[in-house]
């Protein structure tokens, strides 16, 4: 078998001062040839010219554009909004453009680093599959959002779009590295990035938080170096190609220096184009009490996301600036400084460019065998690919005093604890161990990275299991064949992409980002709800977390803390709160809801769920919402409008209940005819006797009359189109008959006989009074109160 080292190195590189605002320096990552580009082309820029944002006088653009162009600058992109040119230049031409006449601001173009460090454990820490699988059968549920309503917008890499587990993806995007297309990543960052994100929901691999339902829009800005291109890699241009392609949410697993230029260009789409765009808080968190801040996460207008451990424990090299803001007093529009939300970030599978993972082109194998007994593990990050057979011997600590020379040519068991992963896995490689079995000295799984500081240990398989395997493998495995099988799957022929696994708040990012995305597709889109008031409904639902951070000591938890903002993305608790403070515009579905409806007698019955989903009812029978709720949560089933003509009045019964484990078919809605009117007085004149005072719609004769007097109706008329109120002697159709209508509007009679009942009533068609019973006039009348007849 192949056997291929894909190492991701993480380093937090220095700052350099340059004109008083810092700049990052990007570290080199490796990856694989693709297609060359055929997107918007950028010029090289030469290695000595300086990359620069230059803010002028408004109006003065032409002038502008001829001083920088006769210092030898070209430039780049020009800023029309905030008056502003990216320009580069010669470093001999730098000091001349601070002397040019109508310059508000010069500042470098700060440069970016990669935030870097079986469905994926992090998916359903996000509760991703509680909306579209929560019954876990593969499928996404009928009617659940997917992320369809959502553009998302990622700057990295690239990605490498001949993947899997990118087919039936809608993507566009864009390159600033000339040559090198946006469907090409040979770094594998952004790959990585956008399976999280939007991975699909297919037989193989891994599915992302958007179970490939969104459309993404991709920004070169990396090569496939993994390096920022001085003169070609903007933020700023980045951003504003996200806006122009309608992005909703923007995902930048980056981070760098401070632009007062980007800080303007982020807060425009963030307060005038309702885009919400969200980055990596950075890795430098092993520098307890450091106010590093990481760029674009800590502006104001940017969510900063830390990255998590599967535990819940904030990862070690999550940064935590402290923030400028009183967390008992928020900012307004819901703004903040540092990390305000946290996601998982260590040990994170998804896509990677190259070869399929596994012998039939499916997720990574990554298991220890003993003796025949398969135990499953997961990748040391940072640790090589291999397949190793050999015998088990017991290392202890694997510390510098626990070297054996029986760790030659054997596969080494070493229990966590008292030194770094990365120094176990020194230690063994340096004496000839030719795999690493690390188990956890505490009940659960181990998720485990070299941190960068991985050498020799680096270039032999390293995997992780549980502390109850580990006890059992030193109690009764060692001494006896054992494989290590770290397999990518480099020899599946016809197969296109790989998986890996990486840590870094790169990897929190994109998982939060499509998190909130899915939330604002939910909920109806950016038509129903603003960015910031889905930003402080992912805040409010998150899971509020606690513990201590390993490399500063400090104690976080209750409320909003520096470390892991306010909380874990909590997706199905986001939905049922955007239930509740969005009027139930949030729907998802798994159990249904339904019932019957009896005794309509005309149209315009809609019922509502839960203040959505509209239901129109026309006729009496059974009635189900195609949309439903999740187990678990509650169902509420109202009358949105009832029919006018007639009048009626529908009630519900068995509204409102919780979902537990069953589809709800008790539903019931009764309809009654409204009875606008329910005494008619003053009969006179009544001639004969026998008289019978009925409701047009009933059959048989309601009331008996013998003489002048009180009418009392039975039961109240209806308001009908056609509806009436008939007087016939002994039922002959030749009797008088005569007909009133109900006027709402009428507060003084209005002729003789009419009278004020419960409503006020008048006289209506007193040409209705004929000889002989007239069906057709009968039918112009309405409900009626006073009666007189001749």
């Amino acid at each position: 078998m192949k056997i291929r080292n894909l190492v991701t190195t993480i380093t937090f590189v220095a700052l350099m001062l340059f004109f008083g605002v810092s700049q990052a320096v990007i570290l080199p990552q490796t990856g694989a040839k693709s297609e060359k580009s055929k997107s918007i082309q950028v010029t090289q820029a030469t290695a000595n010219r300086k990359a620069f944002y230059l803010r002028f006088s408004a109006g003065k653009k032409a002038s502008m554009l001829a001083a920088v162009r006769g210092l030898g600058a070209r430039v780049d992109y020009q800023f029309d909004r905030y008056d502003t040119l990216a320009i580069s230049l010669p470093e001999q031409a730098v000091n001349a453009l601070s002397s040019l006449p109508n310059v508000k601001l010069l500042e470098p173009v700060p440069e970016y680093k990669l935030q870097a460090q079986l469905v994926p454990w992090n998916i359903d820490q996000f509760q991703a599959r509680d909306v579209w699988d929560a019954d876990r059968d593969g499928v996404i549920d009928n009617g659940a959002p997917d992320g369809s309503g959502v553009k998302f917008c990622i700057i990295d890499t690239g990605f490498w779009a001949a993947h899997d587990d990118f087919q039936g993806i809608t993507h566009s995007g864009m390159s600033q590295i000339p040559g090198e297309a946006y469907t090409e990543d040979e770094n594998g960052h952004g790959t990585h990035v956008a399976g999280t994100a939007n991975a699909v929901n297919n037989s193989i691999g891994v599915v992302g938080v958007m179970p490939g339902g969104a459309e993404l829009i991709i920004v070169k800005i990396f090569g496939n170096n993994g390096l920022w291109s001085s003169g070609n890699s903007n933020l700023g241009v980045a951003v504003e190609y996200c806006r122009d392609q309608g992005a909703n949410v923007i995902s930048m697993s980056l981070g760098g220096g401070f632009s007062a230029t980007e800080d303007a260009i982020f807060q425009d789409v963030y307060d005038n184009h309702n885009i919400l765009p969200i980055a990596a808080a950075g890795n430098d968190g092993d520098n307890a009490g450091a106010e590093v801040r990481s760029y674009p996460a800590s502006y104001e207008s940017v969510v900063s996301v830390a990255a998590v451990r599967q535990s819940d424990n904030v990862a070690n090299f999550s940064q935590y600036p402290a923030t400028s803001h009183d967390p008992l007093n928020q900012p307004a529009n819901t703004e903040w400084d540092v990390v305000e939300l946290s996601g998982g970030g260590e040990q994170v599978l998804s896509t990677w460019p190259g070869p399929p993972a596994g012998p039939n082109g499916n997720v990574p194998i990554i298991q220890v065998t003993n003796d025949g007994t398969d135990y499953p593990a997961s990748q040391i990050a940072e640790t090589a690919a291999g397949d190793v057979t050999q015998s088990l011997v017991d290392g202890n600590l694997c510390d510098a005093g626990d070297v054996d020379g029986s760790w030659n040519g054997s596969i080494v068991l070493c229990e966590r604890g008292d030194i770094l992963f990365s120094d176990k896995m020194n230690n063994v490689a340096s004496i000839g161990g030719l795999a690493v079995v690390l188990y956890n000295n505490v009940a659960g799984t181990l998720s485990a990275t070299c941190g960068g500081n991985c050498t020799s240990g680096a270039n032999i398989p390293g995997v992780s299991i549980t502390q109850s395997e580990g006890q059992l493998l030193q109690a009764n495995g060692l001494g006896l064949p054992t494989r290590v099988l770290v397999d990518d799957g480099a020899g599946c022929v016809g197969c296109s992409g790989g998986y890996k696994t990486i840590s870094g708040t790169s990897m929190a990012t994109p998982g939060v980002a499509a998190g909130v995305a899915w939330a604002w597709d939910a909920c109806g889109g950016p038509a129903s709800i603003t960015n910031k008031q889905l930003r402080q409904l992912l805040r409010d639902s998150a899971r509020d977390l606690s513990g201590t951070h390993d490399f500063s000591g400090q104690v976080y938890g209750a409320g909003w803390d520096t470390h892991t903002g306010f909380g874990l993305v909590q997706l199905k608790d986001a939905l049922d709160l955007g239930n509740q403070r969005f009027g139930s515009t949030c729907p998802n579905a798994d159990y249904t809801i339904g019932g019957t409806v009896s005794g309509l007698a005309g149209d315009g019955l809609v019922l509502q769920n839960n203040g959505g989903d509209d239901l129109a009812i026309s006729t009496d029978g059974i009635f189900t919402f195609d949309t439903a709720l999740l187990d678990g949560s509650s169902y509420l089933v109202t009358v949105l409008s009832e029919p006018p003509i007639p009048d009626q009045n529908c009630t519900v019964g068995n509204a409102s209940g919780d979902l537990d484990g069953e589809n709800i078919s008790n539903v019931t809605v009764s309809c009654v005819t409204t009875c606008k009117v329910t005494t008619a007085s003053g009969m006179v004149n009544i001639t004969g006797v026998s008289m019978e005072a009925c409701e047009n719609i009933i059959a048989d004769p309601s009331l008996y009359v013998t003489q002048n007097g009180e009418l009392n109706l039975a039961a109240g008329l209806g308001i009908s189109l056609g509806g009436g109120f008939t007087v016939e002697q002994g039922g002959i159709m030749n009797a008088k008959v005569c007909g009133q209508s109900l006027c709402e509007t009428s507060v003084e009679p209005m002729l003789d006989g009419c009278h004020s009942c419960v409503t006020q009533i008048c006289v209506s068609n007193p040409e209705c009074c004929l000889s002989e019973f007239n069906q057709a006039c009968v039918d112009k009348v309405g409900s009626i109160c006073g009666l007189t007849c001749d």
